[in-house]
């Protein structure tokens, strides 16, 4: 079933709180099925649990390259190792429209298992690695913007004046206040790069 996304407010707990390891992948179907239903209807390369309001720690995601790959799971990931160091534009569904910079690190290896239960190792590089980093975030309760190195280079998309794009733009004060209310600082179970 198509599940709405979750915003980031005051009162999106789910968002802020630590997933529970999956035990046994039945529990967790329907979640699986309903991230899947959900993809099509999003423009992002990945959505988890919790942004559908499940405090499961899996989520799904494509990779930007190569460019018609297909979504896939990816559940109880972990941290095998982290090399580099990225700090570039990021956004997010539950943060709409608002883009911030956000370090990360260039290259990622995990472990998990996949969506049929099997254990697997992989590793990320580039935007790839930043995709399942994002993700692995909202595992623990954490958001691109509890990350962000500059708020002056903040941006906005909006549509543009002929409706036929998007444009960005530099956020109202407000907007940014509201926002960095709602930053938290970084638990110590976060990956820090």
């Amino acid at each position: 079933m198509k599940r709405r996304i979750v915003p980031l407010s005051s009162q999106s707990a789910v968002l802020r709180q630590r997933s529970s390891a999956v035990k046994d992948l039945k529990s967790v179907e329907t979640v699986i099925r309903d991230l899947y239903d959900t993809w099509p209807t999003v423009a992002a390369l990945g959505i988890a649990a919790p942004q559908i309001g499940a405090r499961w720690r899996l989520f799904v995601f494509r990779l930007e390259e190569p460019e018609h790959a297909q979504p896939e799971v990816l559940i109880n990931p972990k941290v095998v190792r982290a090399r580099g160091y990225v700090d570039e534009y990021e956004g997010c569904l539950s943060v709409s429209r608002l883009y911030g910079h956000c370090v990360r690190a260039e290259e990622i290896e995990i472990a998990a298992l996949d969506g049929e239960g099997r254990r697997v190792r992989r590793a990320f590089y580039g935007y790839n690695a930043r995709i399942i980093q994002h993700e692995m975030d909202h595992l623990d309760g954490v958001l691109y913007v509890d990350r962000v190195t500059d708020w002056d280079h903040f941006r906005l998309w909006v549509p543009t004046e002929d409706g036929e794009g998007m444009e960005a733009r530099t956020p109202e004060p407000d907007v940014l206040d509201r926002l960095k209310a709602l930053v938290r600082p970084l638990p110590g179970f976060a990956l820090q790069w």
